[in-house]
């Protein structure tokens, strides 16, 4: 993902609005009680962005929510982290946006994400975060960002190129490890 330099500048502009916020971070949940809370906030609020959208919940159907959160908190193989990164720009008042995905020390592969209902979501805070995860995985010499499935508009401000899809597999159980 190339992030030009008038993009940027945009971006900063509007992170210089929610800055002020008390306690304005951006972060990546470490902790459970972290990975819990912030999956807490993503099914509450997920669910009203799609109704926006006019989009049915997929996240509603049975079984689909256990299975993320188990995902979410299941251990990587290095023992370093969890197998589903959850990054988050927040304050002390709210969660302000994440996004979630999968990492092999090469490529950072979006899963999913939401952000904010209210009046600080004018700022642009998923387009804020994602800069900051793009930011973040370059520091560590990673090679490629995968945006995930889809064509949203806002995919093209940061990347021009389609990407082949693959399949990623992660035994959660005993069963899943063996097959």
């Amino acid at each position: 993902a190339l992030i030009s330099n008038s993009f940027r500048r945009r971006l900063k502009g509007k992170e210089r609005k929610l800055q002020p916020l008390s306690g304005y971070r951006y972060h990546v949940a470490r902790e459970s009680a972290d990975v819990c809370r912030l999956l807490d906030w993503f099914f509450r609020v997920k669910p009203q962005r799609m109704a926006e959208q006019k989009l049915p919940n997929v996240f509603a159907e049975p079984g689909v929510e256990q299975f993320i959160r188990s995902a979410c908190l299941a251990p990587r193989a290095d023992g370093k982290g969890y197998a589903i990164d959850i990054h988050a720009l927040e304050c002390d008042e709210e969660v302000i946006a994440i996004f979630a995905g999968v990492s092999d020390g090469h490529r950072f592969s979006m899963m999913f994400n939401t952000y904010t209902m209210s009046a600080n979501s004018k700022y642009s805070p998923g387009l804020i975060l994602m800069r900051d995860i793009i930011d973040h995985h370059a520091g560590q010499d990673y090679r490629a960002f995968d945006l995930g499935i889809g064509s949203d508009e806002y995919k093209r401000l940061f990347c021009k190129d389609d990407e082949v899809i693959v399949d990623s597999f992660i035994p959660l159980s005993l069963r899943g490890k063996a097959a």
